[in-house]
């Protein structure tokens, strides 16, 4: 099995799992390149960020149309949709 910063990533979650650590947020890069941060919320659900590694602008919140946090399964369609490579365009002529 190819080893990759996520398979890296998960395995030294599970090996702090149990221990009086907390993991507080997950940062990862979508296909197109952005930058983002999750964050749990104690009340359940998620907060998602999109993170400028430029540091020309603070972290900016995305919000949900449909309620104050994400679920899990609405932040996986979401970050697939919107984060996907461009598609290149086509030479003008």
């Amino acid at each position: 099995m190819k080893r990759n910063h996520t398979t890296q990533m998960i395995d030294i979650a599970t090996a702090w799992a149990g221990r009086d650590l907390a993991i507080t947020s997950l940062r990862l890069r979508t296909p197109d390149g952005r930058t983002w941060e999750i964050d749990p919320v104690r009340t359940g659900g998620f907060r998602l960020f999109e993170i400028d590694l430029d540091f020309r602008e603070g972290p900016t919140e995305q919000h949900t149309g449909v309620g104050r946090h994400w679920t899990a399964g609405d932040l996986l369609i979401y970050l697939d949709a919107v984060g996907q490579r461009k598609a290149a365009s086509e030479p003008s002529t």
